[in-house]
């Protein structure tokens, strides 16, 4: 998480600029909800569009903006609306990667003013769960070595590695952090 404070006890900044993906863990009570909260509205306060995915028995966290979401972008009624809202978030990725191809940029910021898309935020919490949902029988599997099959059968992480976008590199060391941190609570 590209979060800094410029004193001690002061306040935590997060620079999605420098850091567009992040992860955020703790332990319960330590106030992740809160914080992902504060984050939806500030991001929704500053035009972003939003996706939420949730576990069904979890999402009560999140109904109070769930009249925000982007359209498909409400992934907490069940498995099925999670894999909707994600595989939604991967076509629109897909789609705005071509946009910036086909303009030789790689950041949304140096298009044109008129093809400039809002960026949407996306939250995806209980991944753990929502992992051990998708896979049926795979709550015996340790979480990180469900997270490292699902990125070999996937090749995000050989797709990251392999790309020239100096973004992937972040991503790239998001994912390994999400492995260090299951690793470490497992």
């Amino acid at each position: 998480l590209g979060a800094n404070s410029n004193s001690p006890g002061g306040p935590a900044v997060i620079d999605f600029d420098s850091a567009a993906h992040s992860l955020l863990s703790g332990t319960s009570g330590s106030g992740k909800t809160v914080t992902i909260n504060a984050m939806i509205a500030w991001q929704l306060l500053t035009g972003h569009e939003l996706v939420v995915i949730d576990l069904p028995h979890k999402a009560v966290d999140f109904t109070w903006c769930r009249d925000y979401v982007r359209d498909g972008g409400w992934g907490c009624d069940s498995l099925e609306a999670s894999v909707a809202a994600l595989e939604m978030v991967y076509r629109e990725g897909m789609a705005r990667a071509k946009v910036l191809k086909e303009h030789d940029v790689t950041k949304v910021d140096e298009l044109p003013k008129h093809l400039r898309m809002k960026p949407i935020f996306v939250v995806v919490d209980e991944l753990s769960g929502l992992l051990f949902e998708l896979m049926g029988e795979a709550a015996d599997v340790p979480v990180k070595q469900l997270l490292d099959d699902v990125l070999l059968k996937t090749g995000y992480l050989e797709e990251l590695q392999s790309s020239k976008d100096p973004q992937d590199e972040s991503r790239v060391e998001n994912l390994k952090e999400m492995l260090s941190v299951t690793e470490e609570f497992a």
